[in-house]
């Protein structure tokens, strides 16, 4: 791709390092352009429309292709639906007045209700988180009831013991 060097506009390949004639860094200059080029193209992506038609002579000019912006495209709003997901996540685990059964069941709740709304690859992944979730509710469910035992054991044997004292004394 031929162009004019900004500084002394003597012909250049944007591929060149530099300007033979005033010694511009051009590759640079030219790379700078093209990633402000790319983010417009991938916002105006992400809005919608036909961002296709309206970006294509700014993208032959700047050698993006179409295969780029829409990568982009779905690695952005990929990384946005998990950062919503996540920001759910936190929120729920945010309520500290909540015993954490309780937590770990809202999140699940909440998982759950985004992966019924979404058709996306992230349900994927939400599955798997959701069974994490559900894998440690059980734990959590265990444990509680491992706790309660222990408790009523232990409170068992105090009257016992109380009972003995009496008896003895």
């Amino acid at each position: 791709m031929t162009s004019s060097c900004p500084e002394c506009q003597c012909d250049v390949e944007a591929t060149w390092n530099f300007c033979p004639a005033c010694g511009w860094q051009v590759q640079q200059f030219y790379n700078t352009i093209r990633r402000h080029v790319f983010e417009a193209i991938v916002r105006h992506a992400i809005r919608g429309g036909s961002w296709k038609e309206s970006c294509l002579g700014p993208m032959q000019h700047n050698q993006i292709s179409i295969a780029e912006i829409e990568s982009e495209v779905r690695r952005r709003k990929t990384a946005a639906r998990r950062a919503r997901a996540a920001a759910v996540v936190r929120g729920r685990m945010a309520k500290t007045d909540l015993p954490i059964s309780k937590k770990l069941s809202d999140i699940r709740g909440a998982l759950t209700s985004i992966s019924r709304k979404n058709t996306t690859p992230v349900i994927g992944e939400l599955a798997g988180v959701i069974e994490e979730l559900e894998q440690c509710l059980r734990e959590l469910e265990g444990q509680v009831e491992s706790a309660r035992k222990i408790r009523n054991d232990r409170q068992l044997k105090q009257h016992t013991d109380a009972k003995r004292q009496r008896a003895d004394g």
